[in-house]
């Protein structure tokens, strides 16, 4: 089955209306603001945490957090950044989002939805609560292996951290699998896949990678809190455990789960581009190919964030784990190549803009990550700050920044309002140029040997580095914050200006219904016969009115194709 008929579907109980609706209802625009908000708080909570760990590196020998504190810190900053922050964003926009594109009056499981996004509020609220048990927070990192905790070890916030994780997954499993249904069941008459718009496949290859990945964390958590909590040894080199199975099992999941964050972010530029060059994504189906290779590959380098463990065959691992990143530069090429080849100059609206700021981090992460992959141990290896800049430099970068550039174009649809596009050059110009300054210094750090966890440093000539990291730092959560205030003012306290039901003179089928769209999304549909139905009923509008003579209304060209 792959259509709907919107009119037997509409709920025949009234929805709650306004903000409410955030809170208690099912409607997918509801509840995907909602995932946006349970981010937007952990993210800010994130970057305040980050921006006191870079403080206390910004100079050698600083005082300013004892080791204890300062690993505390980098637990909670690591753990709210990814799972309280990328992931409840990411399945916010997509269930916002996805069934607009395709057609759909609602997700596949509403219910569902609106239980996925309270499983993030529960989740947030154990990890916060993992700061007060008896004997304090967790310092083993957002991996919990350093140390590994085994019986006795770590306190009870290790219990707690792991409940609070493990609700993040189960959300993370629940969300993906009605993304999935949702695409493969729910499509308009004549969108086949292959006509997929771009972001909502791109969500759905990592629906699919989230799928497959998270399971083998909540195997791991299972285990590490047996071993933890119930003497299980496990993990107990003492009693003939082998701290190496939990190890193995995190990074099987955290290694496709962070590309998972940033198949979507390449969907929403591969949006923008085409729109902003007003024509077709060059080599589209390559590039979707190559999204779906990528997460398929994604499951082939999880060995290379283990390097340094024997049992690892390393060199295997590096070459999958590079292969990776044939398929990201090819989508990349794609969207230059989308403007490259025509002949008028691309219209610089503020998503486009947004979107070359990502360009430019992603043209930066992916050599930075080549030369970890090769090198594997060693200066730019995974224990160095050189993992912690190539890293962030593509999860902030590109995963982050894809999140405000898809807010940058697809606000005004969900919400009826633009951002201020001003402030958006402002706080682009903070978050690329932070993005840079914090994290390319850590690279030339960590190939003179400065450790990923190093809590302080003697060596003078790490200094300046570490110093404009800091300063980067700053930038950068500066810039965060200038976004968001901006989404308050715009979208929350509705001073942003009003928006036309097709602002961008958009492809996909969100922009064939009003902004923001009625609860069953569409009154009627338009016929889809190719990847850009929308773009079609645009052409037949101009060449009609050419013919007569008269200027083409697309709007009224929708209603009646519809």
């Amino acid at each position: 089955m792959t259509s709907v008929d919107t009119a037997a579907t509409t709920e025949a109980t009234p929805e709650p209306q306004g903000y409410s609706a955030w809170l208690g209802g099912t409607d997918h625009k509801s509840v995907g603001t909602l995932c946006l908000v349970v981010a937007f708080v952990f993210l800010l909570t994130g970057g305040v945490l980050a921006a006191a760990m870079r403080t206390q590196l910004a100079q050698p020998d600083l005082a300013v957090l004892a080791r204890k504190p300062y690993l505390q810190l980098l637990t909670f900053h690591g753990t709210f950044s990814f799972f309280l922050f990328l992931l409840p964003a990411w399945i916010g926009i997509a269930f916002a989002i996805v069934p607009l594109q395709i057609g759909a009056p609602r997700l596949a499981f509403a219910r569902l939805a609106a239980f996925t996004a309270w499983l993030f509020v529960a989740a947030g609220a154990f990890l916060i609560l993992s700061a007060f048990v008896h004997a304090g927070a967790s310092a083993n990192g957002w991996s919990m292996d350093n140390p590994l905790p085994i019986h006795g070890v770590g306190g009870r916030a290790v219990d707690v951290w792991i409940l609070g994780v493990g609700l993040a997954a189960v959300a993370t499993v629940l969300g993906s699998v009605n993304l999935l249904t949702t695409v493969l069941r729910m499509r308009a008459p004549g969108l086949t896949l292959a006509r997929l718009p771009m972001f909502s496949w791109s969500v759905f290859v990592s629906a699919a990678v989230f799928l497959l990945a998270v399971p083998v964390l909540l195997a791991g958590l299972v285990v590490l809190y047996v071993d933890h909590h119930m003497g299980a040894h496990v993990l107990d080199p003492r009693r003939g455990g082998n701290p190496l199975v939990w190890q193995v099992l995190f990074a099987f999941f955290a290694y496709p789960a962070m590309w998972a964050t940033v198949f979507p972010a390449l969907g929403v530029v591969s949006e923008i581009v085409p729109v902003s060059a007003r024509a077709a994504l060059f080599q589209r189906k390559q590039v979707a190919f190559g999204l779906a290779g990528a997460g398929t590959l994604a499951f082939f380098g999880w060995g290379s964030e283990l390097a340094g463990n024997k049992p690892i065959p390393q060199i295997l691992f590096s070459v999958t784990a590079i292969l990776i990143l044939g398929p990201i530069a090819l989508t990349m090429l794609s969207w230059l190549g989308t403007i490259a080849l025509q002949r008028r100059a691309p219209r610089f609206h503020a998503p486009m803009v947004q979107s070359i700021g990502l360009l430019t981090c992603l043209g930066l992460a992916l050599p930075a990550l080549a030369v970890m992959y090769a090198m594997g141990q060693g200066g730019a290896g995974h224990q160095s700050q050189w993992w912690v800049g190539a890293w962030h430099q593509l999860l902030v970068g590109v995963s982050t920044f894809g999140i405000i550039c898809a807010l940058y174009y697809w606000a005004p649809k969900l919400w009826g309002r633009h951002l201020n596009a001003g402030v958006g050059g402002l706080h682009l110009l903070a978050i690329v140029g932070g993005v840079d300054l914090a994290f390319i210094p850590l690279l030339i750090v960590g190939a003179q040997g400065m450790h990923r966890r190093a809590t302080t440093y003697g060596a003078d000539s790490w200094g300046p580095a570490n110093l404009i990291s800091t300063i980067g730092a700053y930038l950068l959560a500066a810039g965060v914050a200038l976004f968001v205030l901006n989404l308050v003012v715009s979208v929350v306290l509705r001073r942003g200006r009003l928006a036309t039901d097709d602002p961008w003179e958009g492809d996909t089928l969100e922009w064939a219904t009003s902004s923001p769209p009625p609860l069953h999304n569409f009154d009627s549909l338009p016929e889809v016969r190719s990847s850009r139905p929308v773009h079609d009923i645009r052409m037949a509008a101009a060449a009609d009115a050419a013919t007569a003579g008269e200027e083409p209304d697309t709007r009224e060209l929708v209603e009646a194709s519809a």
